[in-house]
């Protein structure tokens, strides 16, 4: 397995921000977590039984250098076309990533209403989509990609200006107040991008990495193999992680990067939604990868690549949903659990208030 690190290209201004920017970025204090444990462990409960509970608060704590603050969440989705729905990988039109993005802007797709009701911000960032959206914000990088069946996606200058779109616009939300950032999208082809990126990443046969995404039958499933097993081919060498994604990939799924590689920076949890948002994290975490210490996982996406990926960065998602929407929508339900995790430690009581011993439990967590 090719492992993949992020090697700037001296003559392009965007590959020296994106490194200068990642030096700005340290990991996260673990001593804090182990005080956040220390803490959980006196709370009146068997030893180890609010599981992932206790273990989703103790990372926020970590993040937040003993502070969980999670209170303004907001998701980011990233519209863009993809040119290599010309190869015929999707069955839906073209046009439907338009229609989406408006219906969400209008507040009648589903990560509206899910944001909606669980009190969370959405903002829709245009990065390349064909027809120009009525509103939200605009980072237009190009009208839709290339056809990458047939030649690069986007040029590496292109690609960085969508990771550096996804920090400028992820910062923007962050001095707005936003602590917890959700990571979404809306791009017709955008699970043969994702398929194709993962797959190339992590070194795994295509196969393996491929879904049905928005619906396709067994023809079209074949027909999306065939598409992204001669495509890379056709782009190999890769440089690395930013040339995948430039080659083979899309502009959400380099804006999501963008937003992990913020988030890093400013130690804020950023959470993926689905197989897209995984092949954003995966790219950033060719770039730098203490993203991961910031990364939290919602729900199990359906698609294969999320599923592979997931193996691979060892995240443990909350939730089992049989879901495979995209938009973020998986997001707004892992904000709910990190509130109500918050709100039932930080208001239990320890051992000595409920009259209870310690010792007259047996700790799950260790091998007796």
């Amino acid at each position: 397995m090719t492992t993949y690190t992020f090697k700037p290209d001296v003559a392009l201004e965007t590959d020296l921000f994106i490194k200068e920017y990642i030096e700005t970025i340290e990991s996260v204090d673990k001593s804090y977590k182990e005080e956040a444990k220390n803490y959980c462990d006196k709370l009146a409960v068997p030893p180890g039984a609010l599981g992932q509970v206790a273990e989703v608060y103790q990372r926020l704590y970590e993040i937040g250098k003993g502070s969980v603050q999670v209170d303004k969440p907001g998701v980011l989705v990233y519209v863009s076309d993809n040119g290599v729905v010309q190869a015929g990988v999707s069955n839906n039109p073209v046009i439907t990533t338009y229609q989406v993005a408006e219906n969400m802007l209008e507040g009648k797709a589903t990560i509206s209403l899910l944001t909606k009701h669980s009190n969370s911000d959405l903002e829709i960032v245009d990065l390349g989509c064909l027809t120009d959206l009525s509103s939200g914000t605009t980072y237009k990088i190009s009208h839709g990609t290339k056809n990458f069946n047939e030649e690069p996606a986007m040029t590496r200058e292109q690609a960085g200006q969508a990771i550096i779109a996804g920090i400028k616009i992820t910062e923007k939300q962050i001095e707005k107040g936003w602590n917890i950032v959700g990571t979404g999208e809306m791009g017709v082809g955008n699970t043969t991008t994702s398929a194709a990126v993962i797959s190339t990443i992590l070194g795994t046969d295509i196969k393996e990495t491929i879904g049905l995404g928005a619906g396709l039958d067994k023809a079209g499933r074949m027909r999306k193999e065939q598409v992204i097993t001669e495509s890379a081919l056709k782009h190999q060498p890769f440089r690395d992680g930013l040339d995948i994604a430039s080659k083979i990939g899309g502009y959400d799924i380099l804006g999501i990067a963008g937003t992990f590689l913020a988030c890093a920076k400013h130690k804020v949890p950023c959470v993926i939604d689905g197989v897209i948002s995984m092949a954003g994290m995966l790219v950033a975490q060719t770039i730098e990868p203490k993203i991961i210490e910031i990364a939290f996982a919602s729900h199990i996406s359906m698609e294969p690549g999320y599923q592979k990926a997931l193996t691979h960065t060892k995240l443990q998602p909350l939730f089992y949903l049989d879901m495979r929407l995209g938009e973020g929508s998986g997001c707004p339900f892992l904000f709910q659990f990190m509130e109500t995790a918050k709100f039932t430690i930080e208001n239990m009581v320890d051992f000595d208030k409920a009259g209870l011993t310690v010792d007259d439990y047996v700790d799950i967590r260790v091998e007796n």
